[in-house]
């Protein structure tokens, strides 16, 4: 087994959300606009699935929706908002999403069947938002990561806030590391950051991705640093730019 390449010293994109207006799209499913009822096999129906919803794609985590949103005036305009996970990417998951490897991604949303729209559309008239950053290391054998994480609890600022505050876990559901903020709640001031047991997470909650894509590598002691740049504002604070496209 192999380190992973560039590890200590890459920032990369881990998720993010891309939407662009449905009249740049040269295609679009009814599937993600029209209504869905479940029904018995009596015909009674059960309930409505409205046309808003999430629609997952494969099963590493992208998702398409319609819905409308603010793209870049004030009015609302029907959008199709594109979820992409790094996890799309399979044996490429560490390097994370960059210019060379959104074409995978790309293929992914054209593949699903439910779109068309050209990669020049998709780069020219989409925008890029909620960015989750990371930055993986390999964290030193001789150093408790637990006792690590309530170190930086002590040197952190304490506040009665709601989302304004740290917190350290360690749980089954949670995994271990520290969290600064809440994804809801970040602002540019008070952004949401964790620094959480990459090797944990993947041995659990994610170990038949591992074990499928990500056999070569040796992740014993890998950490993750995470953080969520949301919108524009956001986007222009901490980037120094407002172009999100």
């Amino acid at each position: 087994m192999s380190k992973i390449s560039k590890v200590s010293n890459q920032c990369t994109i881990d998720s993010m959300q891309v939407r662009i207006p449905l009249s740049d799209l040269s295609k679009h499913s009814s599937s993600l606009t029209d209504n869905t009822y479940l029904v018995t096999s009596t015909g009674e129906v059960i309930s409505e699935l409205t046309s808003n919803r999430k629609h997952q794609v494969g099963d590493k985590g992208l998702s398409l929706q319609i819905k409308g949103i603010r793209h870049k005036g004030r009015e609302n305009i029907d959008c199709l908002v594109i979820g992409a996970p790094s996890k799309i990417l399979g044996s490429q998951y560490f390097d994370g999403i960059t210019n060379d490897s959104f074409r995978i991604i790309y293929d992914a949303i054209i593949g699903s069947g439910l779109v068309g729209v050209s990669m020049d559309a998709l780069l020219s008239s989409g925008i890029a938002t909620d960015f989750d950053i990371k930055k993986d290391s390999y964290f030193p054998g001789h150093m408790d990561f637990g006792q690590y994480c309530y170190h930086l609890k002590r040197q952190a600022k304490p506040t009665t806030d709601i989302g304004k505050g740290c917190k350290v876990y360690n749980n089954v559901n949670d995994g271990r590391g520290i969290q600064f903020s809440t994804r809801k709640t970040a602002t540019a001031a008070y952004p949401f950051l964790k620094l959480y047991d990459k090797a944990r997470e993947l041995h659990t909650k994610s170990l038949s991705f591992t074990r499928e894509c990500l056999p070569s590598y040796d992740i014993t002691g890998l950490v993750r640093a995470e953080v969520t740049v949301k919108n524009r504002q956001q986007f222009k604070r901490v980037i120094k730019s407002a172009d999100n496209s």
